[in-house]
């Protein structure tokens, strides 16, 4: 419907920050090699790069719910960001892109837009969908006390059935994977 559609992504952010945004598309017929870019963000005096804008196409798989051992029951879930940018999709199938920006941190604070181009195969004129990014004028500071992982498990059911100390050396063990796995960045 018209009033479910916009125009215009907006989002704001910070001099050295990866800033994910989203958006989606629902087609109401099959669409043959769809295709989905952005440009560069550009502002009054600087640009960041089309190479700093990350695009992905998030996938779904049939995973076992309400866990991965589970049996017979599943569940469509996203699973992985895949860089796509051409694909046959089929109708009422929704296709979800993120972006992530990373804002270079030398970046003075401004608005900064780009475009967002969308053609298939049938489509006369491409549709554009305009990103206007907010660069704010201050940088984050990094919190040294916290710590984010791409992992997850769930250490009752994983060491179930472990003594006490065995269970704090395996969680420790693998906090220790965790911390070893991020990537170490200078403090602000």
């Amino acid at each position: 419907m018209p009033e479910e559609r916009t125009n215009v992504l907006k989002i704001f952010t910070t001099p050295g920050e990866f800033e994910p945004f989203t958006f989606i598309l629902y087609q109401v017929r099959d669409l043959r090699e769809l295709h989905v870019t952005i440009t560069d963000l550009t502002g009054e005096k600087e640009i960041i790069r089309q190479a700093d804008l990350d695009l992905r196409l998030v996938t779904y798989w049939n995973i076992r719910y309400p866990y991965r051992i589970t049996e017979g029951i599943y569940r469509n879930v996203p699973e992985l960001f895949e860089k796509v940018t051409v694909n046959d999709v089929k109708r009422k199938e929704c296709q979800r892109y993120w972006i992530i920006a990373h804002i270079p941190a030398d970046t003075s604070a401004g608005i900064y837009k780009a475009e967002i181009r969308i053609e298939h195969v049938g489509l006369k004129n491409p549709i554009f969908l305009l990103v206007e990014c907010k660069v704010l004028d201050f940088k984050l500071k990094k919190d040294p006390h916290k710590h984010f992982s791409a992992y997850f498990s769930d250490p009752e059911r994983k060491y179930r059935g472990m003594t006490e100390r065995l269970y704090e050396t395996a969680v420790n063990n693998e906090l220790q994977a965790m911390q070893d796995y991020i990537p170490v960045c200078s403090p602000e």
